[in-house]
């Protein structure tokens, strides 16, 4: 399993691992926490279907947006299904477990348990179940599940089958009124199904960037060499060497 660290290093590597948006305060020690974002969905409803001549049927209905006012709701008995913001890719070296988050099975929601396989690439899909007794709501922007990585002994085969990107063939059945143009480009476009998108995005974040300077050197010139009390021993012995330094000068020409 990946440590902080280790996510921390493949990230900045950016060879096996790739998140955007990336928000460092959302690492954990050994996973990383995902947010909802304003894309979600109830779970396709059926409903009864009559013909004047035949018996009643059960219609498949397009699950509807459950987005309002910045919350995704939930009503008592409802699945809804909820992209995350952030897009993954990793490589065929890394996969991972998405687990659920306390503070959402807390509410009653139900518990997350499934697979990050190797050569994913995404946003990622979240069922929820209101199991409660009452409505729930989840904040766009909340974390809604935690993923952690792990090393693959061996590189998973070129040829495995791969899920499409974001659950493209899952999220095409929903109803897609009530997204904004903006929105719905977004989900029809490519920024969160290429790897190239996904890294060359999170390689161009400010984030980013600062991740990449933040080096072990200088963190250690920030943590120790700059600390007032090393900074005092330093000036302490600099006085101490140059008082010698003064003393032997003056000797050579006494």
């Amino acid at each position: 399993m990946l440590s902080n660290k280790d996510i921390v290093r493949e990230i900045i590597k950016s060879k096996n691992l790739a998140i955007y948006p990336l928000n460092t305060e959302y690492i954990n020690g050994s996973s990383i926490n995902l947010t909802a974002s304003d894309l979600a969905w109830y779970s396709a409803e059926k409903i009864n279907g009559s013909n004047p001549q035949e018996e009643p049927i059960i219609i498949d209905t397009p699950g509807k947006y459950a987005v309002n006012q910045g919350k995704i709701n939930i009503p008592k008995g409802e699945t809804v299904n909820i992209l995350t913001q952030e897009a993954i890719w990793v490589s065929r070296k890394i996969s991972g477990t998405y687990h659920s988050r306390v503070s959402i099975s807390a509410k009653g929601l139900s518990n997350i348990s499934t697979t990050l396989d190797p050569k994913w690439c995404g946003l990622s899909l979240i069922s929820i179940t209101n199991n409660s007794k009452y409505d729930q709501s989840i904040n766009v922007g909340d974390g809604i599940v935690t993923l952690t990585f792990d090393y693959l002994n061996r590189k998973a085969s070129k040829d495995h089958v791969e899920i499409a990107a974001s659950r493209q063939d899952i999220y095409n059945r929903f109803d897609m009124t009530g997204i904004n143009s903006t929105r719905l480009q977004y989900l029809q476009g490519n920024e969160h199904r290429t790897p190239f998108r996904i890294k060359n995005n999170m390689r161009e974040s400010d984030i980013y960037k600062q991740l990449r300077q933040d080096t072990p050197l200088k963190r250690f010139y920030n943590n120790f060499l700059l600390n007032p009390i090393v900074l005092l021993l330093i000036g302490a012995v600099l006085t101490k060497v140059g008082e010698s330094i003064y003393k032997w000068i003056s000797g050579l020409f006494s």
